[in-house]
């Protein structure tokens, strides 16, 4: 069985100009990191599949 890795990918929101890098940690953290564009504060949601 392969070991849990660090996996990451971009993610854009429905306008077009709040794009972020979504990172998946090998220990079950997620963050995001904002990559410029109109950043608001506003809550998004998504949902992640992948195999393990």
């Amino acid at each position: 069985m392969a070991s849990p890795m660090d996996l990451n990918f971009s993610y854009g929101g429905r306008d077009g100009a709040n794009q972020k890098i979504i990172n998946v940690n090998a220990n079950g953290t997620m963050t995001y990191t904002n990559q410029g564009g109109t950043q608001g504060t506003n809550a998004f949601g998504m949902t992640v599949s992948y195999a393990l």
